[in-house]
């Protein structure tokens, strides 16, 4: 920019300086409107000062959050009391199972480790996560139904599920463990009580077992073998010829009080296979097996073989046969067979056409029957009926006989009398005084 030639020396000396600092200060004024709204931004924004001792918080990874913008709880926080919300993942890794399991159907039977509740004798293993001192520990429920933890002492587990014993013993130790995790674990159950009545050899109450693949009771026993209708059946003594197999009655009481009852078909066993009907026990299960009202001897052959009817029944055959006494036979032997594994009839003395039966009835009295027999006969009520246990077979003796005996007996005084006359001429008259 040219100044003009008309002015004096001193006024174009002042205005040339006044232009030459004129670009100066429009570029600061640029500048300082360009940072006053930056700076103004981020004077709203609060600075967060970093603790000397602590890290800043890693931010949440933009994938792993929802659509609220919320992140997920770590892997060991604990669960939130509130709902989770629609949409969200489910809970964390190490959270425990519901304590209440799910309610029976009805008319159903829960299996027996389904719902299983804590008792005396019962075997744990308690596992405390990230704590090595008491891994591999079992626990055994006492008989007030306590089992002693460490720390606590005495927990009443009697009544409780596993997993609500689990429950339970983690809410305990909060205030000892950050953020405990405990799982229970059922190494040996109790042996059950069960009840057999009906038609077997000894109906009563039984305690059964669990078979367990280690019998010394170590950390590593687990259940392998649970007892079922037919163990059983086999403890009391296996089932009598007259059993109805088909209606046997299963009566269980679940941890709600609530009857269950189911009927079981172990015919369907026996002939199909169907394990179904071979159902596992529970403790306090009751058995009612009821009596046939119609036998058929085929069904009734067929029992005998069966793996839950008695391995041999207990016969007395007594009178006039060659091996008198207690005859041990198969179950649901006949009348023919008793005779023969007695030795048969003693003749001339038996009376072969008939024999009489005697039968001890469960309520205390006593049957007794004339029965012809029929050695080429088959299985039949008439004249070769099944045996039971403690049946008892007598074989009477013929008139022949009869008379003989009695002819023996009464003769024998007078026997005698001559043997004493005879005794006394030898010591009055010895052989050399006669000589």
């Amino acid at each position: 920019m040219r100044l003009p030639l008309s002015l004096t020396l001193a006024d174009r000396t002042h205005r040339k300086a006044h232009l030459s600092g004129l670009p100066i200060a429009l570029i600061v004024g640029a500048l300082l409107g360009i940072c006053l709204p930056l700076l103004a931004a981020n004077a709203q924004e609060p600075v967060q000062p970093l603790l000397p001792d602590r890290a800043p918080d890693r931010a949440p990874d933009r994938a792993q959050t929802d659509a609220e913008g919320h992140s997920p709880s770590p892997l060991f926080s604990n669960p939130s009391p509130d709902p989770p919300v629609e949409g969200h993942s489910p809970s964390p890794l190490f959270s425990n199972p519901s304590p209440n399991p799910p309610a029976a159907v009805p008319g159903a039977l829960q299996p027996p480790l389904e719902g299983y509740r804590l008792d005396t004798g019962d075997r744990l293993q308690i596992e405390f996560f990230d704590v090595p001192e008491y891994r591999d520990r079992t626990y055994l429920v006492l008989v007030d139904g306590s089992v002693s933890v460490p720390w606590l002492g005495s927990v009443t587990a009697r009544g409780l599920t596993p997993q609500e014993l689990a429950a339970a013993l983690t809410q305990s130790y909060r205030p000892l463990l950050k953020n405990p995790v405990i799982t229970v674990n059922l190494l040996t159950p109790r042996s059950l009580r069960i009840g057999v009545s009906g038609e077997v050899n000894r109906p009563g109450a039984y305690v059964l077992a669990v078979s367990t693949n280690n019998d010394s009771g170590s950390a590593t026993s687990t259940p392998v073998q649970w007892p079922d209708v037919t163990r059983a059946l086999t403890v009391a003594g296996g089932i009598t010829p007259l059993a109805d197999i088909r209606n046997i009655r299963l009566r269980r009481v679940d941890a709600t009080g609530t009857v269950q009852e189911r009927l079981l078909d172990l015919w369907q066993l026996l002939d199909g296979g169907d394990l179904s009907q071979n159902v596992l026990l529970r403790d306090g299960d009751a058995l009612s097996i009821p009596k046939a009202t119609a036998s058929i001897p085929a069904d009734i052959a067929r029992l005998g073989r069966a793996s839950f009817a008695p391995d041999a029944i207990g016969v007395n055959v007594v009178g006039e046969v060659k091996a008198p006494g207690l005859i041990r036979l198969p179950p649901n032997a006949t009348l023919n067979q008793a005779l023969l594994a007695a030795g048969g009839f003693l003749r001339p003395r038996a009376v072969s056409s008939r024999v009489d039966l005697i039968r001890l009835n469960s309520d205390g009295s006593t049957t007794a029957r004339r029965i012809p027999v029929d050695l080429k006969a088959g299985l039949n009520e008439e004249n070769n009926p099944i045996l039971l246990a403690n049946d008892i077979v007598v074989v009477n003796t013929n008139g022949v006989a009869r008379i003989s005996d009695f002819l023996r007996i009464f003769l024998a005084p007078a026997s005698d009398i001559d043997t004493t006359r005879r005794f006394i001429d030898a010591i009055l008259n010895p052989p050399n005084q006669q000589q």
